[in-house]
């Protein structure tokens, strides 16, 4: 029994956001103003020090728009090409994927561009001999990435990859299998255009990747299916983008949600782990670590009791689900 191995590659919503050089700035003043004397003596007291700190204080929640890979055996899924493909790419590159030996099944949310800008500069598609699958409940998914890579806006065509890529239509599969013991489920979300979340199992854990979705509705003939789709899962994947008071307010039939919601639909859904994903652009990661906090009090208000786990999700984390024994 395989592991599911979850990592992120890019987190960011909308549009890839670097950390700028004030934010790194205030960072740096923020670790001298908590150091001692005692903490910055040699190199061993300073690797003490920096690595007991949290991981947005020492580091970036990173700016990377949405990618995720996750990894059953010798399965590798994908899901969306953001800006995160390309580092992914990067981490590929050692092993079969640098050889023209990789397989892939690649998922995709929906396509606009924050989550596709990264497809024409992942490396490995580019090497003869690797194989993807590109799946997808757009019915139309050949089309309009042909039409993303136009030359007026790129100089490679999509139909110029060295790699061998098959399309699967979902819109008439619910579920999908990938070997003996992988099933990929798919619900449709409230967003412009339509996208779609994935539920993934394997071996009686499951990770549910949701992003870009919004919840104007919540009778319970609306959530009733979200309630369904999000059961029982091991890890949630949540768009939460916007704070509470913008998601109700200034950004409504924006197609995205917020910590209070994803909260809320965690603790129905008897979730185990919530993670905060889909950040906003606008968000430095002061503001994220302080939007977490007020996720976590929300928490503590509605179910003072719950198991719940809530984190922010960043570049570069990695996640490991073992199987039910």
């Amino acid at each position: 029994m395989a592991d599911i191995e979850v990592r992120l590659h890019g987190v960011r919503g909308s549009i890839p956001t670097p950390t700028s050089s004030p934010e790194i700035e205030d960072k740096i003043r923020s670790a001298l103003e908590k150091a001692t004397p005692a903490d910055i003596q040699d190199d061993e007291s300073i690797d003490r020090f920096v690595s007991a700190m949290p991981k947005v204080e020492r580091g970036c929640i990173g700016g990377n728009s949405t990618c995720v890979q996750i990894t059953i055996g010798e399965h590798e899924l994908f899901f969306d090409a953001g800006s995160g493909c390309f580092a992914m790419a990067k981490t590929l590159f050692p092993g079969p994927f640098g050889k023209g030996q990789g397989k892939a099944h690649w998922f995709f949310t929906h396509t606009h561009h924050d989550h596709i800008v990264g497809l024409p500069m992942f490396g490995p598609i580019y090497i003869p001999g690797n194989q993807f699958k590109f799946v997808s409940p757009i019915s139309n998914l050949y089309e309009r990435l042909v039409r993303f890579q136009h030359f007026d806006f790129f100089p490679v065509p999509f139909d110029s990859f060295g790699s061998t890529i098959d399309f699967v239509d979902l819109s008439q599969t619910p579920t999908y299998q990938i070997g003996e013991d992988v099933f990929v489920s798919w619900l449709a979300n409230d967003h412009p255009g339509t996208s779609f979340s994935y539920r993934i199992e394997h071996q009686g854990k499951v990770v549910v990747f949701s992003t870009d979705a919004e919840y104007k509705d919540i009778s319970f003939q609306a959530m009733a299916p979200v309630m369904e789709f999000f059961r029982g899962a091991d890890l949630l994947i949540f768009d939460a983008q916007y704070v509470f008071t913008d998601a109700v307010q200034m950004k409504r039939d924006w197609g995205h949600s917020s910590s209070f919601v994803g909260i809320d639909l965690a603790l129905d859904a008897e979730v185990k782990e919530l993670l905060l994903f889909h950040h906003d652009p606008m968000h430095t990661d002061a503001t994220l670590l302080k939007n977490l906090q007020q996720a976590r009090q929300y928490l503590k208000n509605m179910e003072p009791d719950s198991t719940l786990e809530i984190d922010l999700a960043y570049d570069g984390q990695y996640i490991a689900l073992s199987p039910n024994p």
